[in-house]
């Protein structure tokens, strides 16, 4: 019974799953393929901005900004030093949380309107600044020289088109399994105390500040 159970419970993650491994199967194209590849990608952003404004129920119009500090860290600390993109993602995972931890501090100080407009000014100035160094990062060029992903000496380059896809999606469905063991923790609880009622969510205890920049950084 409690198998059972459980196999209802994650019956949709279980038809996501089938469909990613018949998906590249049936099609048989590159140019799909790759495009589910960015889906992976703009997946991993959803399930963020899902933890901060779907649970804590805080609004962000500039999360776009961390995406382009993190794309753009990992990718000049490639070039520039030839690391390993495992330990690149590492730099710019530590990198964007710092910075979301820094905006995040004052900015959730402030609600509604005035929260939305803060966060989309830090997404416009993330914007200009890299528009501007286009001596760093070549504008919409495109970094060259990225040094790409491997295992095992087996590289995941544009030419592995399914192994790009395999590892985006391995990706995204391990942070989509996380994401859903926070929202079920006390963690988890707490966030969704502070979508509905944040002075209720005071009253039992909860630290609001704290809360609400953790899952700032979390999402960013």
């Amino acid at each position: 019974m409690d198998s059972e159970k459980w196999y209802i419970k994650y019956l949709p993650l279980e038809i996501l799953i089938v469909f990613l491994l018949i998906f590249p199967v049936v099609t048989l194209n590159r140019y799909y393929i790759g495009v589910m590849t960015d889906a992976a990608i703009f997946a991993i952003i959803v399930i963020g901005l899902n933890l901060l404004m779907g649970y804590a129920g805080q609004v962000s119009l500039g999360h776009a900004g961390f995406f382009g500090i993190g794309a753009y860290c990992s990718g000049l600390v490639s070039i520039k030093l030839g690391l390993s993109p495992w330990i690149t993602t590492i730099v710019a995972f530590l990198f964007t949380a710092g910075v979301a931890y820094v905006i995040g501090g004052p900015t959730l100080k402030l609600k509604g309107h005035y929260l939305a407009m803060a966060t989309l000014g830090f997404g416009e100035i993330v914007y200009v600044i890299l528009k501007k160094l286009d001596w760093l990062t070549h504008d919409t060029a495109g970094l060259p020289g990225i040094v790409p992903f491997s295992i095992f000496g087996l590289k995941f380059s544009t030419d592995f088109i399914i192994g790009q896809y395999s590892l985006a999606w391995i990706t995204t469905l391990a942070i989509l399994v996380i994401s859903i063991n926070i929202t079920k923790s006390r963690v988890g609880r707490a966030f969704r105390a502070i979508h509905g009622s944040e002075i209720a969510a005071s009253s039992m205890g909860i630290d609001i500040a704290k809360y609400k920049v953790q899952v700032f950084v979390l999402s960013a």
